[in-house]
């Protein structure tokens, strides 16, 4: 069973003052047939460090160009910050993972991810990442109001959104599978072993793309 966090908050942000990681580490502990995942966009890895774990935890980050980070994600660690804490807990025996997600297309996306994953590999041995997604813009479309309203100057919405199979706006269907088999590819020719997954994607992507579930330790 795999059981991750951090998918409407962030896993470990305010870890210094919660010691919420701790908690869950030492619980877990108990649950070896379990593997748990810490999700997150910050470098607050200080607990972690100090753990003594079980190898049944992984911590992943969400990761994009440093560019996108510095104009959408306030307040959240570089790319640079997010893989020299991934280093360090690959150092103190963790598994990592990464998430593509969300992808954000725009003129030149495919330069951009193409050295992000370079930077990645640089810093990260394949074999030490336990998993990687990938997941295109989409959101609910009454944020669309909240996000101009609230960032008047965002460029994250200037291509075209529509709305998708789950009642999301996304971009549409060929720009998706352009964006998810360019970056396999590109994430391919480091490894062929990652195990690799699509984050809320219809069924007819993952056969489009000849992608399968990978099965996860």
């Amino acid at each position: 069973m795999r059981i991750g966090t951090g998918e409407f908050s962030d896993s470990l942000a305010l870890d210094d003052f919660t010691g919420y990681s701790l908690q869950m580490i030492d619980f877990f502990r108990k649950y070896k047939n379990v593997t748990f995942e810490f999700k997150t966009k910050s470098s607050k890895i200080g607990n972690l460090l100090r753990s003594n774990h079980s190898g049944n935890v992984v911590v992943s980050w969400s990761i994009n160009p440093q560019e996108l980070i510095k104009e959408n994600e306030f307040y959240c660690a570089s790319l640079k910050e997010r893989l020299d804490a991934a280093a360090k807990c690959i150092e103190a025996g963790y598994r990592v993972g990464f998430h593509f997600d969300p992808v954000i297309y725009f003129s030149g996306w495919e330069k951009e991810y193409r050295a992000l994953i370079k930077e990645l590999f640089e810093k990260i041995k394949p074999k030490d990442i336990a998993w990687i997604s990938i997941g295109t813009f989409r959101f609910s479309p009454g944020l669309k109001q909240v996000i101009e309203r609230r960032f008047p100057a965002n460029r994250i919405l200037d291509e075209e959104l529509i709305l998708g199979f789950d009642d999301k706006l996304r971009y549409a269907f060929d720009i998706r599978f352009e964006v998810y088999d360019k970056i396999i590819k590109m994430l391919s020719r480091h490894s062929q072993k990652l195990k690799l997954y699509l984050c809320m994607e219809e069924v007819l992507m993952w056969s489009k793309l000849r992608l399968k579930m990978p099965k996860f330790p």
